[in-house]
């Protein structure tokens, strides 16, 4: 099986039968009856992947149906067809498809109908903000939960096959903005990691608490640390029995398996991402900046759709790229015509302004020595498409 290329250039893993029986048995025991025979998955990801490998195996445990998707690029008509109770895959993939359900649902609306969906939005933002700080909605935040499910939220969940529930997300964190409007449609989404030398999934936010942002937890028969350099070390039972051809003795510490990938623990134990171990630059003061913790924080902000931090000259640059539907929701604020052309949307005024404030609040998040100094706003979309 081939493996990421986390450290270096990519190799071959073999992995016995025990191992694959090892992690099914765990993901049964992480899991216990959160799958069950009435479950369905479409397989999105190749089976080249461990993480479609496994995923085409787990009615090994779970007795679920599976059926295998023949066409990622149309996914909404693969999902009608199929009708999926869960998915598997990684967030280059739901962000596809989240770009998908904001051109359907949320492009080109009139007033009244993108009234209704600010509405929706912060009702469910309200209802799971006092979930995840474990405190009891109010009777009316319920009711409005309730009403926004019928009014807006079913039509998604109609849209994605009308019987999807969990989302389990591996390789990497979810932005803020497509984890929650999928949770705001009350799909479980579950953040965890994967790693081919582990035979799959070795770490994930558990059904019973998530903290977006995170990939959770361990599973059951594997334990997380990280080095003094913060590079994630796992133990498992379900490690792989080697390369093919090629020698992995520099690859463990004791009982450690070395990711090549950085961590952090948050206060509440679950495992943050960070960066690839290898994707670093040094700034002019000699500081180590991982990018990728940058572009995230870059991403969270509203009117920001995708982010690139790189070094340029000994000063860290942010090329931006904007969200145009909610640059188009911004003009109407204003009471102005949003400009057709998108150069001429991104250049005008009432932009720049509101993206430079974007900047300076991820800058405020950030430390002393990673903010962004320079930044660059692409006068064109970045976009992932998928055909609806």
């Amino acid at each position: 099986m081939a493996t990421s290329g986390a450290r270096e250039d990519v190799k071959f893993a073999m992995l016995s039968h025990r191992a694959i029986i090892n992690v099914l048995t765990n993901l049964e025991n992480t899991f216990m009856t959160s799958f069950s025979e009435n479950d369905r998955t479409l397989v999105i990801l190749p089976l080249s992947y461990i993480s479609g490998r496994i995923n085409s195996l787990i009615h090994l445990v779970f007795h679920n149906q599976t059926i295998f998707c023949s066409n990622l690029y149309n996914l909404p008509a693969q999902l009608k067809a199929a009708s999926p109770t869960f998915l598997i895959g990684f967030p280059k993939i739901i962000k596809m498809l989240y770009y998908t359900l904001r051109r359907v649902f949320f492009k080109n609306k009139s007033i009244f109908a993108k009234n209704i969906l600010n509405w929706s939005n912060l009702s469910s933002d309200k209802y799971f903000s006092k979930i995840d700080n474990e405190l009891a909605p109010t009777s009316l935040e319920i009711i409005k939960q309730n009403v926004a499910q019928r009014i807006f939220f079913k039509k998604i969940i109609e849209f994605l096959g009308g019987n999807l529930k969990i989302i389990i997300s591996v390789g990497g964190n979810l932005s803020s903005e497509v984890y929650n409007l999928l949770r705001n449609c009350n799909i479980l989404v579950l953040e965890g990691y994967c790693l081919t030398e582990a035979t799959g999934l070795c770490i994930i936010n558990p059904p019973y608490k998530q903290i977006a942002g995170t990939i959770g937890l361990p599973i059951k028969n594997n334990l997380v640390s990280l080095s003094q350099e913060g590079e994630i070390l796992i133990q498992s039972n379900s490690f792989y029995s080697g390369y093919y051809k090629h020698s992995n003795d520099d690859l463990f510490d004791d009982s450690n398996l070395k990711t090549g990938d950085i961590g952090e623990i948050t206060p509440q134990g679950y495992l943050k991402f960070i960066d690839r171990k290898r994707n670093f630059f040094y700034t002019a003061e000699n500081r180590k900046i991982f990018p990728h913790r940058l572009e995230s924080v870059l991403e969270e902000e509203r009117y920001i759709s995708h982010a690139l931090v790189t070094l340029y000259q000994h000063e860290i640059l942010g090329i931006i790229g904007v969200d145009p539907i909610r640059i188009a929701m911004l003009f109407d604020r204003h009471h102005e015509k949003c400009p057709e052309d998108f150069s001429a949307m991104v250049n005008h005024a009432i932009t720049q302004k509101e993206i430079i404030g974007n900047l300076k609040k991820a800058n405020q998040k950030l430390g002393i020595n990673e903010k962004i100094t320079l930044y660059f706003i692409c006068p064109f979309e970045l976009t992932a498409k998928i055909n609806s």
